[in-house]
C-alpha cells in the first residue's frame, strides 16, 4: 500500500474512533418484578397467587440476574429501570435489587431506577408459606429514595419536593427526567395498588421547567417513567386505560412542547415504540417488555449526540440458571404467556356472558394467546386467514365477538416506527 493508502486508512480508522468515542450507551431493564426467594416461592399459597398469571415470579431472580451478566459484558454508560422493580413492594425484594444493582455501580454503570405501581406501599406484599399467605413489611415513598440512593434518587441533579421524579447527568451533555407516575398515595385507604398512573401537576411544573432549562442550554433531554405518556393502539383509551397516565394527551402534549423528544416507558410488559407528531418535532414513547414476561427482553440504546441519532435494539433472555421443564428457555417463557392466555379468558368468557362450546372456545383462546404473543414480541404481522378471521369476528351481531374481533384487528396492527429496532433521526436539542 502506498504512503498516501496507508494515511487514508490512518485517517479513517481515527474518524471511526471519534465517532464511536463520543456514542453514548445505555441499557432500558424494565420490570423486572423481583420476588425474594426467601419470602417463599413453593406451596400452595403461592401457587394460588400465580395462578393464571402472565409473569414468571419464580424465575425472576435467575432473569435479572442473567440481564445484569449481560450488562457486566456489554458496559453500558448507563442503566434506565422503568418502575415494577419488584413482584408487590416487599422490602426484602427491594433490597435484593438494590444490592444488585450496586454490582453494576461498583463496576462503572449508573443505574436510574423509577418506582411503579407494585413498588411502594402495597397492601399485597406477602410471603408464602405451605397453604399460608402472610403480610411483609413493604416500603415508603422515603424509603424507596434511601434504597435506591445509589441508583439516581441519591445524587440527582434536582429532586422534585412532590413526587420521587429526579434530574441526572449520568454522562457529560445528557440529562435524563426521570418521571414518577406512580399513584402510590391511595393504596393503604384503599387495601389494595392502584394499576393507573399520573403525572402530578407539581411534578409536570418541575419537569417542563427543566426541559426549558436543557433547550436554552442546548443539551438533550430523554426522559423514563413506568406508565405510558402515547398510546399504543386505540383500545389503550379504553381497554387499557390505566398502563397510560391520567390525561396522557394533553400532559404529552405539554412535555413534547417544552422540547421531549423520547420517553421510555414499561408496565405494559410488551416491546413497543409509537411516534406521533406535536407542531414540528416526533415524541416518541418506546417501551420495553417485562423481564418475566414473554418475550423477556431489554433495550441497547445507542444515542450520537453530534448526528442526533438514536438507534434502539432489542436484546431477549436466551438462557436462565433455573429449571425450564426441558425447553429453551424462550419456548418455556412462551409457553407460560399462552397458559395464562387461556386460563384468563376461560374465567372471564362466561362473565362476560359469552358461553361457547368447548372446542370453539378452546380454539378461539389458543388464537388469543397467540396474538398475545405477536404483540408483546412487537413487529405484529396478522396471517390473512386470521385477518378475515378478526374481521368476520367485528362485523357479528353479538356485541361481545364484534369487541373480540375489533381488539384483535387494533392490538394486531403495528404502527411505526419498528417496535425491536429502529433508528430514530431526533431535532437538535
Amino acid at each position: 500500500m502506498s504512503t498516501r493508502g496507508f494515511l487514508i486508512v490512518g485517517v479513517l480508522g481515527m474518524l471511526t474512533a471519534f465517532a464511536e468515542a463520543r456514542m453514548v450507551r445505555f441499557a432500558v431493564v424494565a420490570d423486572p418484578h423481583y420476588f425474594a426467594p426467601a419470602l417463599g416461592v413453593e406451596g400452595e399459597a403461592f401457587e394460588r397467587a400465580v395462578q393464571g398469571d402472565r409473569k414468571m415470579i419464580r424465575e425472576g431472580p435467575a432473569i435479572l440476574d442473567a440481564v445484569l451478566d449481560d450488562v457486566l459484558r456489554l458496559r453500558p454508560a448507563f442503566v434506565l429501570v422503568p418502575g415494577d422493580l419488584t413482584k408487590d413492594g416487599e422490602q426484602l425484594s427491594h433490597e435484593e435489587v438494590a444490592a444488585r444493582f450496586d454490582l453494576l455501580v461498583a463496576a462503572g454503570i449508573n443505574v436510574l431506577v423509577t418506582p411503579g405501581n407494585h413498588d411502594i406501599e402495597n397492601p399485597g406484599a406477602y410471603g408464602y408459606a405451605g397453604s399460608q399467605r402472610l403480610p411483609v413489611p413493604t416500603v415508603t415513598p422515603s424509603d424507596f429514595a434511601a434504597l435506591y440512593a445509589r441508583h439516581g434518587m441519591g445524587d440527582a441533579l434536582d429532586r422534585d419536593p412532590a413526587s420521587l421524579s429526579y434530574l441526572a447527568e449520568p454522562v457529560p451533555g445528557l440529562r435524563i427526567l426521570s418521571l414518577d407516575s406512580a399513584w402510590y398515595e391511595d393504596n393503604v385507604a384503599l387495601g389494595r395498588s392502584v394499576t393507573a398512573g399520573r403525572i402530578r401537576p407539581e411534578t409536570l411544573t418541575w419537569a417542563l421547567r427543566h426541559l426549558e432549562q436543557a433547550r436554552r442550554d442546548r443539551v438533550p433531554v430523554f426522559a423514563f417513567m413506568h406508565h405510558g405518556l402515547l398510546s399504543h393502539a386505540r383500545i389503550q383509551n379504553s381497554l387499557f386505560r390505566d398502563y397510560l397516565v391520567e390525561d396522557w394527551l394533553r400532559t404529552a402534549a405539554r412535555l413534547a412542547g417544552a422540547g421531549l423528544q423520547v420517553v421510555f416507558t414499561g408496565h405494559f410488559h410488551a416491546q413497543e415504540m409509537i411516534g406521533v407528531r406535536f407542531g414540528p418535532r416526533t415524541l416518541y414513547d418506546i417501551k420495553t417488555a417485562s423481564l418475566v414476561t414473554y418475550p423477556v427482553a431489554y433495550r441497547i440504546c445507542t444515542y450520537d449526540p453530534v448526528t442526533h441519532r438514536l438507534f434502539i435494539q432489542s436484546i431477549r433472555v436466551k438462557a436462565i440458571d433455573a429449571d425450564t421443564d426441558g425447553v429453551s428457555f424462550q419456548e418455556f417463557a412462551r409457553r407460560q404467556l399462552e397458559e395464562a392466555v387461556i386460563q384468563v379468558g376461560r374465567h372471564y368468557l362466561p362473565l362476560l356472558g359469552l358461553e361457547l362450546p368447548r372446542d370453539l372456545e378452546t380454539a378461539l383462546l389458543t388464537l388469543a394467546g397467540r396474538f398475545a404473543v405477536a404483540h408483546f414480541s412487537g413487529d405484529e404481522q396478522l396471517l390473512p386467514a386470521e385477518r378475515r378471521l378478526l374481521e368476520a369476528l367485528a362485523g357479528s351481531r353479538s356485541l361481545i365477538l364484534r369487541w373480540l374481533g375489533a381488539t384483535g384487528l387494533d392490538l394486531m396492527t403495528d404502527r411505526p416506527p419498528a417496535d425491536n429496532q429502529a433508528l430514530l433521526q431526533l431535532a437538535p436539542p
